[in-house]
């Protein structure tokens, strides 16, 4: 088990995508929150948050970009590829004893939002749209 915060969020991450539901439940605080401000929503006690997770439907796999550590915690980002559609993620996590007391999390869909007109002239739309 890793001994830095940034250690431990990349191995949620990884038991999360391995399905290991045992495992990532191992590395919450019974009572920790995770919040997803863009939908307004808010998870709580980790048996929650594990219970979403378990319940989307299958057909993903996570990449992790990349994890920082943080006083206090850490900050993830990570992309998640489904038939279809790819989602990336930026999480928040406040860290206590080992454990993840808190997340917040933004989620958007690739390519979901059209650039407003007045950034074009300043910005390459790497899909080549």
């Amino acid at each position: 088990m890793p001994d830095d915060d940034a250690g431990i969020a990349r191995l949620l991450w990884e038991r999360i995508q391995s399905r290991d539901w045992d495992g990532a439940r191992a590395l919450l605080a019974d009572d920790m929150v995770c919040r997803w401000p863009h939908s307004d929503e808010r998870f709580e006690g980790a048996d929650n948050f594990i219970q979403m997770n378990r319940a989307y439907p299958e057909g993903w796999e996570i990449t992790v970009v990349d994890v920082t550590a943080i006083p206090g915690g850490a900050v993830s980002r990570i992309r998640v590829d489904e038939t279809g559609a790819r989602f990336h993620a930026a999480s928040f996590f406040t860290m206590s004893d080992g454990l993840v007391q808190e997340a917040v999390e933004y989620w958007v869909t690739e390519g979901s939002e059209e650039p407003p007109d007045w950034r074009t002239e300043y910005a390459r739309r790497p899909s080549g749209a």
